[in-house]
């Protein structure tokens, strides 16, 4: 299955890490966040993407003062 959703939210983005059975790509719409995967920080900004593998602890957090538009792609098992 492949999900995938826009996330606009500022400073409270996900704050628990989690993790996933899919491989999960992060690409950032507009704005700054930094997401941090296994404990490694990842500053990224409008036009990054990423992908973080299957079973990583992630999570996001937004400190700037704007809002951050995510798109998050998972494709699951």
């Amino acid at each position: 299955d492949l999900h995938s959703f826009p996330t606009r939210r500022s400073s409270d983005l996900f704050v628990t890490p989690t993790s996933h059975r899919g491989n999960e790509l992060v690409y950032i719409i507009s704005g700054d966040m930094i997401c941090e995967i296994e404990n490694e920080e990842v500053c990224m900004t409008t036009g990054d993407s990423l992908v973080i593998e299957a079973g990583m602890a992630h999570r996001f957090r937004n400190e700037s003062e704007r809002d951050v538009e995510v798109l998050m792609v998972r494709l699951m098992p």
